[in-house]
């Protein structure tokens, strides 16, 4: 099912007013430049390029046969508010659970049918799906990062997944790339977006340094594969 056209015009909670001067200015501002690449043709065709690519990464983490995935991610709102709101944060549960997206606070007026249904379940974020986390290994990282001088947040349950939980930075990693197994995962939180604590890129690069170094200095017999997502 192609529905690109669905999501090009999903402007929402934008007014029918707001998204035809969002689109007006967009074009004003190129030039028109890019229209001949804005086609139903030409996202069909990179659709499939990407889609080919996907194929080619699950292939190669199959080939891998990891014993734990850690995927680095960022959190859209989905385990934290800014109640509690952590620049890095790992989570160290034994169960890693997902949220429907609907519930998500600034995905509740989006569209509903049928872009966002099939999108909701490519994220394993169509109701509360549970995964098995590493605890042991994770909060070893925590513990290793911390002596590295990284300070991490830690998080170890979803009390209420209809609430709060994993978002689609995890979900659409196990759907997508795990072909169907069961491999524990260890997700890696970042702040990408929201003031006043979105992580830099200078400091996400020294916690990259820092979490292969307490992967490799580990002494477990692990196979630890590492995701970004």
């Amino acid at each position: 099912m192609n529905l690109w056209p669905e999501r090009a015009d999903d402007y929402t909670p934008l007014t029918e007013r707001q998204r035809t001067t969002y689109a007006d200015k967009l074009l004003a501002d190129t030039g028109g430049k890019y229209a001949s690449v804005a086609t139903q043709e030409q996202f069909v065709r990179k659709d499939a390029l990407c889609q080919a690519a996907l194929d080619r990464l699950a292939d190669d983490l199959e080939a891998a046969a990891p014993d734990v995935v850690v995927i680095v991610t960022d959190d859209q709102g989905e385990l934290f508010r800014t109640s509690n709101l952590p620049a890095i944060s790992i989570y160290y549960g034994d169960d890693v659970i997902t949220m429907p997206r609907a519930n998500v606070p600034h995905m509740l007026h989006t569209v509903k049918e049928p872009f966002f249904e099939l999108m909701s379940a490519a994220y394993a974020m169509d109701r509360p799906h549970t995964y098995p986390g590493k605890a042991d290994f994770a909060r070893e990282l925590i513990e290793r990062l911390i002596d590295k001088d990284i300070d991490v947040g830690a998080a170890d349950r979803v009390e209420d997944p209809l609430k709060a939980g994993l978002g689609h930075g995890v979900g659409f990693v196990i759907k997508r790339l795990f072909k169907g197994k069961n491999i524990p995962v260890i997700p890696v939180l970042l702040n990408t977006y929201y003031s006043p604590n979105a992580t830099t890129a200078a400091r996400c690069y020294a916690m990259g340094q820092a979490l292969r170094a307490a992967i490799e200095e580990s002494p477990s017999k692990l196979r630890v594969a590492l995701v970004a997502s």
